[in-house]
């Protein structure tokens, strides 16, 4: 589980097929101290939960490396990743670590495009739309005020737009987000990972299953 306040926006250092093709190898370069990060550990990787499975020391930091999955390939927009970009990282939750975002699993519900962009002095708004089956994943858990995981940053949605084809929802980032984060380069038209509220799902889940079972 993460909290959805990442630590860094770290290098992409390359992005390729393995050897036998069957899956994908993620190496990121951070800054971060990673002296208790071990292989193993779980790390969001732009909202995708992965695993640490080789780690070393360079001259500017650590060298991580990520194997990544067919279903992960489907469903992310690391389909769309290469060498040069940028993640979010962050560290998997200990017990008693403090909830700072929400609750975020690191299993992205569907990706969506990036509808709007509006700059202001010191803010950025973004507008996200959801259409066809994506917005059949996560429209159903978004509420005005509630919080989405957007490439893994925990997000309040401040407004909601709904009509017969979409679902367009707004976000607000504050210029320590845009600092920490790469959302202050992202463009109409750029796909971004999307994670609804876990309790949300939950809570949707058991009144469907009460609703099919109990009518």
């Amino acid at each position: 589980m993460f909290t959805g306040i990442v630590q860094e926006s770290a290098e992409v250092q390359s992005f390729e097929k393995s050897p036998s093709g069957d899956f994908y190898v993620l190496y990121v370069s951070t800054t971060l101290d990673t002296s208790l990060w071990t292989l193993g550990d779980s790390i969001s990787n732009n909202g995708v939960c992965l695993t640490i499975v080789e780690k070393s020391e360079t001259d500017s930091g650590t060298r991580l490396r990520f194997d990544v999955g067919p279903e992960t390939m489907k469903v992310t927009n690391f389909q769309n990743l290469k060498t040069g970009d940028h993640v979010h990282l962050e560290a998997a939750l200990k017990m008693g670590d403090p909830l700072g975002g929400h609750l975020v699993s690191g299993h992205i519900d569907a990706t969506a495009k990036v509808n709007s962009v509006e700059a202001s002095e010191d803010i950025l708004t973004l507008g996200i739309r959801l259409d066809g089956a994506q917005r059949n994943l996560v429209a159903p858990y978004l509420v005005k005020k509630g919080s989405v995981a957007m490439n893994g940053v925990s997000l309040t949605i401040n407004e909601l737009e709904e009509d017969h084809e979409s679902t367009t929802f707004f976000v607000t980032l504050i210029p320590h987000t845009l600092e920490i984060t790469h959302f202050g380069k992202l463009n109409v038209g750029d796909v971004v990972n999307i994670e609804a509220d876990i309790m949300a799902k939950q809570a949707a889940r058991y009144a469907a299953y009460w609703k099919e079972h109990h009518a």
